[in-house]
């Protein structure tokens, strides 16, 4: 190859330590305060904002009132968290396969989901000497930490909970419903019909296994109009809502039996009603280990039975 062309693809190869500089003036709107964060002076920054217009051939900011992003400006902030992200999650990737064992997998799933869940999901997926490390996050977590680079997958059951991620559904959890146990003796201990509940407030954690419209879908169709009440607690397990409310029900997606340290029993729900698990990773993950459960969780969609 002559050395033009090598020279011609070069120009088009963003600088990731430009690249994160670019980021710091967005997010601080000011080459003054981003040239103090990353330990530059306010000169050096402006030539590297200014090189970096050049090698796109683009104007990225308005420099009018501080630093404000153009157009383009924006659409390379929107590519730069994945970019960076990427290139944080390669070098994780590259001591993983130097290893000898074969490394750690590391999850994040929101609190609609159980880590008993996530591993079921995933185990059987994992290739020999894989192991799984999981934590439970709040979406906002999530999208920082998979920003940062710092996840190998997201799990979660919005479709739309990590945008600019690469994601596939894998599979569904039945719903059933939690009562608090000292109510439990009301309803029939072998199954639930949502008709059943009519009468009965709907209870459900903000962030929970179900959208509070699609709950009160499910219930008018039924035949019946529930009252509503949100436990607003961060953290809290969606199963405990009925013990955290003070009585009804909640649709969760956990097994039947004892919950909440005995608190609340869930029971069995006679219709089908299933929610979807979405997986999310960097679209630049599906390559070596990680690749490979990508392509082992792609297409599986099963129904987890009870």
């Amino acid at each position: 190859m002559a050395d033009s062309e090598l020279g011609s693809g070069r120009t088009h190869v963003l600088d990731l330590r430009r690249l994160q500089q670019f980021v710091a003036v967005v997010e601080l709107g000011s080459l003054t305060d981003a040239a103090v964060a990353l330990g530059l002076t306010q000169q050096a920054l402006s030539a590297a904002m200014r090189g970096l217009e050049t090698q796109l051939g683009v104007t990225l900011f308005f420099r009018s009132r501080g630093m404000q992003p153009s157009a383009a400006g924006l659409r390379l902030y929107e590519c730069s968290h994945s970019l960076l992200a990427s290139a944080t999650k390669a070098v994780s990737d590259v001591q993983m396969a130097a290893q000898e064992a074969g490394g750690v997998l590391t999850v994040g799933y929101t609190p609609a989901l159980t880590s008993v869940q996530v591993y079921e999901a995933l185990t059987e997926h994992l290739p020999d000497g894989l192991s799984l490390k999981m934590d439970c996050l709040s979406p906002e977590s999530l999208r920082r930490r998979m920003a940062a680079g710092e996840l190998d997958f997201a799990l979660g059951r919005a479709p739309r909970l990590l945008d600019g991620l690469a994601s596939e559904q894998i599979c569904f959890h039945r719903f059933s419903v939690a009562v608090r146990s000292e109510d439990a003796h009301e309803l029939d201990p072998e199954g639930v019909a949502l008709g059943d509940l009519a009468g009965r407030r709907l209870v459900y954690c903000s962030g929970g296994s179900i959208d509070s419209s699609d709950a009160v879908a499910m219930c008018r169709a039924a035949g019946f109009e529930p009252t509503v009440k949100v436990v607003n607690c961060g953290g809290l397990t969606p199963v405990a809502a009925p013990y955290a409310a003070g009585g009804g029900f909640a649709l969760v997606t956990d097994y039947p039996g004892l919950h909440f340290g005995g608190r609340v029993t869930v029971l069995n729900l006679l219709e089908t009603v299933v929610s979807p698990v979405y997986a999310f990773w960097l679209p630049a993950s599906e390559n070596g280990v990680v690749g490979s459960v990508i392509q082992a969780v792609r297409g599986t969609k099963t129904l987890v039975s009870r």
